[in-house]
């Protein structure tokens, strides 16, 4: 028992669960925002400028049913197109925030990035006895960045000499399709 739990530890404080479950909790309380936002805020409006509550609207596919007291004895079968109209107004909306949160994210990452190889690039030109030798903390800053973003560094990428062949004319191209067909035949 005690080494399942020990493992189960080491699960647990492995980072991507709790990234996940840090990612959940966010994601839920993102979701509770978003449509409170689309709820409270953006329907309301809708409904009073089309005069008409989204929410509420819906098409009975079985009335209730009353009986001589006007007691209600069975309730009425309602198809609530308005509620499943919200939901995908509510999806969009999620998704449009999340697009564009995760876009402002990852433009400023980039913009982190550039600036790093930037300054390291103008470092290694200025002061080029910081990257002589191979363990040098400049020298390793630079291949671990050159690694790990090869895109800012295409200049410095040795490009191999492809040979250039000579495309075949369309009569040559109809030539040799008729010799691989009478091959074919015979």
């Amino acid at each position: 028992m005690k080494k399942f739990f020990k493992e189960f530890g080491k699960f647990i404080s492995k980072g991507n669960i709790i990234d996940l479950a840090i990612g959940i909790v966010i994601g839920t309380a993102f979701q509770a925002i978003v449509k409170s936002l689309v709820n409270d805020v953006i329907m309301p409006v809708i409904g009073v400028i089309a005069n008409f509550n989204l929410q509420d609207a819906n098409v009975i596919l079985v009335p209730e049913v009353i009986d001589g007291a006007g007691a209600i004895t069975q309730a009425a079968v309602l198809l609530r197109y308005g509620a499943f109209i919200q939901s995908i107004i509510d999806f969009l909306i999620i998704g449009l925030t999340l697009f564009v949160t995760i876009k402002i994210i990852t433009g400023a990452k980039t913009r982190f990035v550039k600036g790093q190889v930037k300054q390291l690039k103008r470092l290694k030109k200025q002061h080029p006895e910081m990257f002589a030798k191979e363990d040098s903390l400049g020298n390793l800053r630079y291949n671990e960045l050159k690694a790990k973003y090869p895109e800012y560094f295409a200049e410095e990428v040795v490009k191999e000499t492809v040979p250039v062949v000579p495309k075949p004319t369309t009569e040559e191209l109809l030539t040799e399709i008729i010799a691989v067909l009478k091959e074919k035949k015979n």
